[in-house]
């Protein structure tokens, strides 16, 4: 009898897991060895704009003090002060001097103690605190996942939201139902975290799928004579190959670089040209399988493909030394990369376009175009992703007052003003709503403190579809939107939820760079079969014990 747990039950409900991973956008669940795209890099991305908030619409309270105006009413009569944590906040950088900060601090009276929290260690940095009694007051979690969740909350070391909050805090209720977690969130009637919602805001997608694309130079295809290439968005593995030959042979680039990346976006590009998952770890219907074994064949496909492409001169010939993806974007907005694998969303691509106009007099903003990578039978493969990226927690050891005042700042920027201020800047002054109630832009400003508070609500990702972005142009708009269309038309690989929140020491002592064995055979001269059965063999002792492990708990072994 298969063995199934709260979240593993809700996952055939088509709830969705919380990241474990750092990333935009959501994860698929992947193991820490998988590859991942890097995170978007503004928080100035998140659809009309035009609906009242939520709070507005059913007559709850208006805890933002809608009209815009300073704090000072009697809702707001005391000053609150509280500490907070989120996505990478730098040490020594002043958050709290600029005026978007005193903008929120005066809308709320409040006084926010914005601590540093560099990604790098931001979760050892929470295990710490939450373990040491010495939380925040609201916490950013980056690499929340709910076996350790339920456990905090056994321990008491979370602060449950208050009663009565859905209809308190409307728009903090509205993000979480739009995540798909709240039956996830709920012990015993109570919910513990709020998740950052990615979608849902100002533009719906479902399933959530990964943003993941191919960016390249459409002009040099013209030039090639290849000038249909991506023009339905999909780039076949034949055409990819075809495009990047003529190019070099026409001697476009002068850096000897081709598709370039990091290692891990490289080879996801050709894990999802194969089927193969993005999960070293993969739960099908009978069972988990651990996909280098499991598939087996398509890895050594994958392995001799980019051999081919390397020793052809197809692929940038440092991109197993330099596992930096920064680099293929300098190159790129250079304009001496003719394509890579990376970010997908219409800020990512906006920028990539911005940055290579702004190199060259010569160079046009559509030469850079987007697609999706598929097999040359028309088999298209992309994961679907969670529909949340980080949440807050908050201290056992916070009054009530304050966390009401927490709570009312989070669901302003939950709400429609406070989302579009967390990618604009301050209302009336950066921007304003139009004559159809869209947010525009009046002038953009730069605001320290707008990273860190921007997370209190919603990710930014949506806002970028809503046109109001002054960076972000109506084609990447349309551009990006087509590549999710294509995408949506193929194999959606659904989120390892099992996996991601499953958790014992085998899981945690895990550790093969799956990857790095990848880039290693592709530039080589081993014979492929022999190193990859090698590398099984090598790594038994680490993947069996959990292998074995995941389907006895999930009950696929008798």
């Amino acid at each position: 009898m298969r063995r199934v747990k709260k979240f593993a039950a809700l996952l055939l409900c088509g709830t969705m897991t919380i990241s474990a991973l750092a990333g935009c956008g959501g994860t698929d669940g992947g193991t820490k060895d998988d590859s991942g795209s890097a995170p978007e890099s503004s928080p100035a991305e998140s659809s009309d704009g035009s609906e009242e908030s939520s709070a507005q619409e059913d007559g709850s309270e208006d805890t933002g003090n809608a009209e815009g105006e300073s704090a000072g009413g009697s809702d707001y009569a005391e000053t609150i002060s509280f500490s907070m944590t989120s996505y990478n906040t730098i040490a020594g950088t002043d958050y709290t001097s600029d005026d978007f900060y005193k903008y929120v601090a005066d809308r709320f009276n409040v006084d926010m103690d914005i601590w540093a929290n560099e990604p790098n260690a931001a979760d050892e940095k929470f295990r710490l605190w939450i373990s040491g009694d010495g939380l925040p007051d609201a916490a950013i979690w980056e690499g929340i996942n709910y076996v350790e969740y339920y456990d905090y909350i056994n321990q008491g070391l979370l602060q449950p939201l208050p009663e009565g909050w859905e209809t308190r805090w409307p728009d903090i209720n509205r993000m979480i139902e739009a995540t798909g977690e709240k039956e996830l969130l709920t012990v015993d009637g109570r919910i513990y975290a709020i998740p950052h919602g990615v979608y849902g805001n100002y533009l719906e997608m479902d399933p959530v799928i990964s943003h993941i694309s191919l960016v390249y130079r459409q002009d040099w295809a013209k030039e090639v004579g290849m000038e249909d290439l991506g023009a339905d968005y999909t780039i076949s593995e034949s055409e990819l190959k075809e495009y990047l030959q003529k190019v070099k042979a026409a001697g476009l680039t002068n850096d000897g670089a081709y598709v370039s990346t990091a290692i891990g976006t490289m080879v996801w590009m050709f894990r999802n040209l194969y089927g193969i998952m993005n999960n070293s770890f993969y739960e099908g219907e009978d069972g988990f399988i651990w996909t280098p074994l499991g598939q087996r064949e398509q890895w050594i496909k994958l392995i001799t493909t980019m051999r081919e492409w390397y020793k052809e001169g197809l692929i940038d010939p440092d991109f197993a030394v330099v596992n930096d993806a920064y680099d293929a974007r300098a190159s790129m907005m250079s304009g001496t990369l003719a394509a890579f694998y990376d970010t997908g969303m219409a800020g990512g691509l906006s920028s990539y376009r911005d940055g290579y106009v702004k190199s060259s007099a010569d160079h046009e903003y559509e030469d850079i175009g987007v697609a999706h990578v598929i097999a040359d039978d028309g088999t298209s493969w992309i994961s679907a992703v969670s529909n949340s990226w980080t949440a807050h927690v908050f201290s056992p050891k916070t009054d009530a007052k304050t966390l009401e005042r927490i709570l009312d700042v989070m669901n302003w920027f939950a709400g429609k003003e406070g989302s579009a201020a967390a990618q604009l800047g301050i209302p009336d002054v950066d921007w304003e709503y139009d004559a159809e109630g869209n947010p525009r832009y009046i002038q953009t400003t730069e605001y320290p403190s707008r990273a860190p508070l921007a997370l209190l609500g919603w990710c930014g990702d949506d806002f970028g579809y809503t046109g109001a972005v002054e960076s972000i142009k109506q084609c990447d708009i349309d551009d990006t939107r087509a590549v999710f269309e294509a995408k949506d038309k193929g194999n959606i690989v659904p989120v390892q939820i099992n996996y991601a929140n499953y958790s014992s020491n085998a899981k945690d002592i895990y550790s093969v760079d799956v990857g790095s064995k990848v880039a290693e055979l592709a530039v080589n001269n081993d014979d492929i079969e022999a190193a990859w059965d090698a590398f099984i063999e090598e790594n038994r002792g680490m993947w069996e014990p959990l292998l074995n492990e995941l389907n006895e708990y999930y009950g696929y072994t008798d």
